[in-house]
């Protein structure tokens, strides 16, 4: 499963050209914010733009995970797509 992750901690920053070109295949600007991280439409657009998907201080990525699931992590001011197995959750009372 392909799932878009940030470099940084922006979140899913799209850039106006990634906006706009998710409008074009038929995503709402109120749908935006609801896609998956692993959905086509979103992947899509990271592949074929590249670094100019990211919006000014994003560096958004792909990864590639052999799992039907993940967790969005963050640590250290980056963001990590991992499978729940991956994910070592520590809970501090």
């Amino acid at each position: 499963m392909k799932v878009v992750f940030n470099e940084t901690d922006h979140g899913l920053n799209l850039s106006s050209v990634a906006l706009q070109h998710l409008k074009d295949v038929g995503v709402s600007e109120n749908d935006v914010e609801y896609l998956h991280r692993h959905e086509s439409e979103l992947v899509n657009v990271i592949e074929l733009l590249g670094e100019k998907a990211s919006a000014s201080g994003s560096r958004l990525r792909i990864a590639e995970l052999n799992g039907a699931s993940y967790i969005i992590t963050k640590n250290m001011h980056r963001e990590f797509a991992v499978l729940p197995e991956e994910y070592n959750f520590k809970y501090n009372n």
